[in-house]
């Protein structure tokens, strides 16, 4: 999904400024709540502390409409998709709040409570969800064959306004066997993965799983999967504008967040779109 990038980055941003601040008390925070969802995961990092040192000590509640929830489970990093955590320098703690309803669009929340330099504050609005108008659910595609051994997807959207930045991804790709079960493709990337917002329309490059995508085709067994897009607000996109502009000091420009650096900020996925990647009776042409 497109948050894993969101957090990858958000590391390596951090990493950037190393050698510029060397408090080691210095908090990185990164919270996306997206839309649909009922939890949300926060990433807190000390990025100047040595590996061996203790994670941030953090006391933080998310606040909706008319309910508060606390971080208060702490969770595998790769809940925060920071699935190489051991390259990032500092210390790291990834903490999970579940919520009372779904996040929801178009409506503000906040972020209240401390760390070890004192309060922190905030408030985000999630944005409008992304529309997929082309292809439409259920689409079929032949199989076009490339050097790349992957597949091109048109595809046509319609981006609110209250949306930043805009990504794309694929999900849930199933191999359809003969029998009718599903099996696993394993990951499929999706390039270009940020979307210009305002084009309107992208061709979306689906690259190679493993066992080759085509092998399949070419044996007769189509593949099924869902493409969305996932709309992100302003703090998230100011944020990457400018984090390799900035060290990592006091003061520092607040992207959603007062008293850490970092960003709090919202998302809203478009509804999937299933298409279907299918043999037809000229298979053996395409190869």
């Amino acid at each position: 999904m497109a948050i894993v990038l969101i957090a990858l980055t958000f590391a390596g941003c951090i990493r950037s400024a190393d050698q510029v601040v060397p408090e080691s008390d210095v908090l990185a925070i990164a919270v996306v709540l997206v839309a649909g969802r009922s939890d949300v995961s926060l990433l807190a990092m000390h990025p100047h502390r040595s590996q061996s040192g203790s994670p941030p000590a953090i006391e933080l509640r998310l606040v909706g409409p008319g309910w508060e929830a606390a971080f208060s489970e702490e969770v595998d990093p790769a809940d925060c998709r920071m699935t190489d955590l051991e390259t990032w320098p500092g210390t790291s703690i990834c903490l999970r709040a579940r919520l009372p309803e779904a996040i929801r669009e178009r409506t503000m929340y906040r972020i209240s409570g401390s760390g070890p330099e004192g309060p922190i504050s905030g408030a985000t609005v999630v944005p409008s969800a992304p529309v997929i108008l082309e292809p439409v659910d259920g689409q079929v595609f032949p199989p076009i064959h490339t050097d790349e051994d992957d597949f091109v997807v048109p595809i046509r959207f319609d981006v609110p306004s209250d949306v930043a930045t805009l990504h794309s991804e694929v999900v849930d790709a199933v191999e359809i066997q003969s029998d009718g079960l599903q099996e696993p493709v394993g990951p499929m990337s999706c390039q270009p993965m940020v979307l210009d917002v305002q084009a309107g329309w992208a061709d979306l490059r689906l690259s190679r799983a493993s066992p080759s995508l085509y092998k399949r085709l070419y044996l007769g067994q189509p593949v099924q999967l869902s493409v969305r897009l996932l709309g992100l607000g302003r703090h998230y996109a100011n944020f990457f504008d400018v984090s390799g502009k900035y060290p990592v000091r006091q003061p520092w420009p607040s992207f959603g967040l007062e008293g850490a650096y970092g960003y709090f900020a919202g998302a809203a996925p478009s509804t999937p779109v299933r298409i279907s990647v299918r043999p037809t009776n000229t298979v053996d042409a395409a190869f």
